[in-house]
């Protein structure tokens, strides 16, 4: 039997064919009892039920094409739910990293769960910066294990290596500080921040009913470092790319000096104001 018409001999149609594609082709002659094998890939462009058409040109006398339906369901990734079992003990009261700076009191989408990811903050990649996480205890005052996670590549989850970005304790420091380091390599654009305290234990991983405690998620949005950038300061000021007019200032202008005896040196600084030093 032979597969008529030009490789890959198998035509997608239908309402979604263009989320489906051929990624692997069959051979175009099968031996009586043989087979041969193909391969489609379905990568949906839209959330719900995609569907498409398989139309195979073949030799076959009564089933030439040879037609059948696919179709496949596109989901919209989520984050996994986490929690704190109980904040009427211990909360997250505060929690500043970069311009974020957010005071808040016991979990404000449910119990034990703050959904503050209408905040954000841009982040360079290759950066340092510094967070706090302040604990609130009405009353008695607990011992707190504290994790912060970044989902540096996007993939709706904090399980890749690296992605847990911050722990302390457990104790009862308020608040709790550090710094964060972005790698270098992070895939730019916005992505979630899930910052958590859990009473008691060090926090056990990013997902699930924790204990006593609080679990707050935030936007960060990860963006490219500066190259090399070249500042040149005269006497601690700033002397413009292309300045044609010097000044005594910026020690530009060298003042009057004697042409026999007179010698006046001034000291120029350059600076690489850039994040790299590339």
């Amino acid at each position: 039997m032979s597969l008529t018409g030009g490789s890959p001999y198998i035509t997608i149609g239908g309402t979604h064919a263009a989320d489906f594609s051929i990624t692997s082709t069959p051979s175009n002659s099968i031996a009586s009892s043989g087979s041969t094998t193909f391969e489609i890939t379905f990568a949906p462009s839209a959330a719900g039920l995609r569907t498409a058409t398989i139309s195979i040109a073949n030799d076959d006398s009564d089933e030439n094409p040879y037609n059948y339906s696919i179709q496949g369901t596109g989901t919209v990734p989520s984050y996994c739910a986490a929690n704190g079992n109980n904040d009427s003990f211990e909360y997250i009261g505060n929690v500043t990293l970069n311009t974020i700076n957010n005071t808040s009191g016991q979990g404000t989408t449910s119990t034990g769960y703050s959904d503050f990811t209408a905040q954000s903050t841009t982040l360079t990649q290759g950066s340092t910066y510094p967070i706090s996480i302040t604990p609130v205890w009405p009353g008695t005052v607990y011992t707190e294990g504290f994790a912060v996670y970044i989902d540096y590549n996007q993939d709706y989850d904090f399980d890749d290596a690296g992605e847990l970005v911050f722990t302390a304790g457990p104790d009862s420091i308020s608040p709790q500080t550090g710094n964060i380091i972005i790698p270098a390599t992070a895939p730019l654009g916005a992505t979630r921040m899930r910052v958590i305290m859990d009473d008691i234990n060090a926090v056990y991983g990013p997902c699930g009913t924790h204990n006593y405690g609080e679990v707050e998620d935030y936007t960060v949005t990860i963006i490219s470092a500066s190259g090399p950038e070249i500042d040149v300061l005269g006497s601690a000021i700033s002397i413009a790319n292309g300045d044609t007019t010097p000044d005594v200032s910026d020690d530009t202008d060298f003042g009057d000096v004697d042409i026999t005896v007179g010698a006046n040196a001034n000291i120029f600084t350059i600076e690489n104001t850039g994040e790299y030093p590339n």
